[in-house]
């Protein structure tokens, strides 16, 4: 995001901000199926998915 703010236009810097969103979806999604494939609790993550 850091990057994204340093560029030169508004329009620059929202397409950072779309890119960081996709990323933490892929985040959230590979939390899901790690708890779904027990490799942890879903309570211990909790909150970083809320």
């Amino acid at each position: 995001m850091a990057e994204g703010h340093a560029r030169d236009s508004t329009q620059a810097f929202l397409r950072f901000i779309a890119i960081a969103l996709g990323f933490l979806a892929e985040l959230e999604t590979q939390l899901i199926v790690a708890e779904q494939l027990a490799y942890y609790e879903l309570s211990h993550v909790d909150g970083l998915i809320e």
